[in-house]
């Protein structure tokens, strides 16, 4: 009875380590646009995936702790079968050299079983449907991740403490969409003409985003409308005419430092007369300096909710203007 016992737990922790194994290659091939999407859209299994990829470091110490004690439970197994067969647990020297005894029979017996199918042949089949099956596997890898929180939460802990804290909100590179991959994949031979060179050269845009600075997109000062903030409803709408822009920076002082900016649809209300001031109106500046990357500047204005930030120097005299529309006509631009 003990050796069909036996037999089941290492039926059981095979299937175990395979998943495991295979989760962990399906977690860095999984298409995290598709995920995002399908979460929304109120897909459980996806919901389900996505809070289990949140935290990929936690995600990885589970899988590898998984596997650790599947593989665990089939060496001991194996060698309780060999000690019930007769095998000795210290026994002698095999040909007079090696030691053979019951762990070193089922160390050989496992070593090449465990390779194919506990590393080989799960790693390429989620390689090829990881689609698919990670989220079959969304409820099992949750289960998992629940009842191995103790160690996966002590050794998250520990890595902290070890990275002074480095790893504590960080997303592995597997784990979130890169763009340098994403531009790599498509220019291999075989996925060339899934985009147009345009498109190509967008994404190649999107890439050097970070190395691009604010001041070699933004348009210079002398070309920004102003106003002062004294200015009526009337002069505002006259000058935007004038320079044909719906965009207006609002200046305070002698020193025309700019406060804010004015758009055409803030003078649209008809509640406002042509002599009311414009400067309840002001939108608030959002400030970057000249050589922030553009990465940088447009999260912030995202953050800030603004279309326009003012682009200033170190010594925060302003040089021009960054809109959003910049940003989208660099992207778009042709290389």
């Amino acid at each position: 009875m003990s050796g069909w016992l036996s037999i089941c737990l290492i039926t059981a922790a095979l299937v175990g380590s395979m998943l495991f194994s295979g989760l962990e290659t399906g977690g860095y091939l999984l298409n995290r646009i598709r995920l995002r999407s399908r979460a929304r859209q109120g897909d459980r299994s996806a919901r389900s995936l996505q809070h289990s990829l949140r935290d990929a470091h936690r995600f990885i110490f589970t899988v590898l702790i998984g596997n650790s004690i599947a593989n665990y439970v089939i060496s001991r197994e194996v060698t309780r079968l060999y000690i019930a067969g007769g095998v000795q647990v210290r026994g002698e020297l095999l040909l007079g050299i090696i030691p053979w005894n019951a762990e070193a029979a089922a160390t050989l017996t496992l070593m090449l079983p465990l390779f194919l199918f506990g590393e080989l042949i799960p790693k390429n089949i989620f390689r090829h449907h990881a689609e698919t099956l990670m989220y079959r596997c969304s409820a099992f890898l949750r289960l998992v991740q629940w009842a191995l929180f103790p160690l996966t939460g002590f050794l998250k802990a520990l890595f902290n403490l070890l990275t002074g804290g480095r790893g504590r909100r960080e997303e592995l590179d597997g784990f979130s969409l890169s763009l340098q991959g994403l531009r790599e994949y498509f220019s291999e031979d075989t996925r060339r003409a899934a985009l147009s060179d345009h498109q190509h050269g967008m994404i190649d845009n999107l890439v050097a985003m970070h190395r691009t600075l604010a001041q070699q997109v933004m348009k210079p000062a002398a070309s920004m409308a102003q106003v002062s903030e004294k200015a009526s409803v009337r002069q505002v709408l006259d000058l935007m005419r004038t320079r044909d822009v719906d965009q207006v920076a609002v200046h305070h002082g002698p020193a025309r430092i700019v406060t804010g900016f004015i758009n055409l649809f803030d003078l649209m209300d008809p509640a406002l007369s042509p002599d009311d001031p414009v400067k309840p109106l002001l939108h608030k500046t959002v400030r970057v300096t000249s050589d922030m990357p553009l990465t940088r500047a447009f999260r912030l204005l995202r953050k800030r909710g603004e279309q326009t930030a003012v682009v200033v120097d170190r010594s925060v005299r302003v040089v021009g203007l960054l809109h959003i529309r910049d940003i989208a006509r660099y992207i778009v631009r042709d290389v």
